[in-house]
């Protein structure tokens, strides 16, 4: 017990010594360690320096470094704050390019657990058969139980036309599937949109990246005006993603009241966000689609139209991500990927771990989910029949 105490004490110090490290990085920090309010550190940087010129195999300073940062992170126990070494930092701009090498698969991390949010439609994970609710338990017959989602997330993308096998746990049951999947470059389009039964206007948002509100606009724009007498928003699988734009989507509908307000750890870190009147508001009926693969932004616009009372939400209890990451660019081209606040729909509700729940709950048989998304939207899926059905009456 007195090892393991030891080790535990020694992996603090660790932690305390990176994060100085990191942010200073010049040579008046070791001069810093000799004032007494330091004496913990220099524990750590004798301890650092005992390793590099004793242990019996040669160590890279970087390498330790970048395991100790690691390991201080996934400390906190948050699955959606992680640091970003040198290799993972152009993922952080994926939305700003618009595509990638991979399988179009969104993952979170719950409970150690890798689980599918949602596959983008049109994407290999999606004509593979990956359902929003699967667990991922191998990669490449490597378990991944524990994995940080950045090692998650190197796995699963790659070079065009390279394969990678996963193996998935899937329902109440945990049957297991073996799938071997090619990756083709992911083309990240936000939003889709046609008319149906010649009044009802659909449109669908698969993310919230950079553009999304423009593409969202455009969709409306392109909607006849006269034919259009009401509209669905189909949210389902759709990940998330900037918040700002969740916020500009949900104003469109909006005239007035609380979209959405995020707190960090102190009251000078609240944010409130509401909607503004504009000649360009959207009056028409609406129905939301929603399903367990709705997460964070989405949710967002979901639980906002909802409390507002501007949108009849349809499916089923959404993913329950409620909380916002901030990107920290650090020295050697790193990153820290953080949670700084958590946000709280109009009637207070924080959604983390609960998600929204839908005003008429439509469950989706396992079976329809063997037909690809393209084909569900265009035989009218039973939770899509339920809104085109409620918005005939109105």
């Amino acid at each position: 017990m007195a090892g393991e105490n030891r080790f535990h004490n020694l992996q603090k110090l660790t932690y305390l010594l990176i994060v100085v490290l990191l942010i200073y990085g010049s040579v008046n920090l070791w001069r810093n360690f000799a004032s007494p309010k330091h004496k913990k550190a220099k524990i750590f940087l004798k301890t650092f320096n005992i390793i590099q010129s004793r242990y019996i195999d040669k160590t890279e300073p970087k390498d330790l470094l970048y395991s100790a940062v690691d390991s201080m992170v996934k400390s906190l126990g948050d699955p959606y704050s992680q640091f970003i070494p040198q290799e993972m930092y152009g993922e952080v701009r994926i939305f700003e390019k618009g595509e990638y090498g991979g399988l179009g698969i969104v993952v979170g991390i719950r409970d150690n657990k890798v689980i599918v949010i949602s596959p983008i439609e049109g994407t290999p994970a999606d004509e593979a058969g990956i359902k929003p609710g699967d667990v991922i338990v191998k990669v490449d017959g490597i378990s991944c139980v524990g994995w940080a989602l950045s090692e998650v997330v190197k796995k699963l993308r790659g070079e065009e036309g390279t394969k990678v096998s996963l193996h998935i746990e899937r329902g109440e049951h945990q049957r297991v599937f073996h799938f071997e999947i090619i990756r083709k470059i992911i083309e990240l389009r936000s939003v889709y949109s046609k008319l149906i039964n010649n009044s009802i206007g659909y449109i669908r948002i698969v993310n919230f990246g950079n553009g999304t509100l423009k593409s969202f606009k455009d969709a409306i724009t392109s909607l006849d005006k006269k034919a259009t007498k009401s509209l669905i928003l189909d949210l389902r699988n759709n990940p998330g993603g900037f918040i700002d734009q969740a916020v500009e989507i949900s104003d469109c509908f909006l005239s007035n009241g609380l979209i959405v307000k995020t707190k960090g750890r102190d009251k000078s870190q609240i944010k409130t966000y509401r909607a503004t009147n504009s000649k360009e508001d959207i009056h028409l009926p609406l129905v939301v689609l929603i399903n367990k693969g709705s997460a964070s932004a989405a949710e967002i616009v979901a639980g906002t139209l909802q409390c507002n009372k501007r949108a009849t939400i349809i499916g089923t209890t959404s993913f329950g991500k409620g909380s916002v990451q901030g990107i920290f660019p650090l020295p050697d081209k790193t990153a820290l990927c953080l949670t700084i606040a958590r946000y709280y729909i109009p009637d207070g509700s924080l959604i983390d771990g609960k998600g929204i729940q839908p005003d008429i709950e439509i469950k989706i048989p396992d079976s329809w989910y063997e037909k690809s998304i393209k084909e569900q939207i265009e035989l009218l899926d039973p939770q899509l029949k339920k809104a085109v059905e409620l918005l005939k009456n109105r």
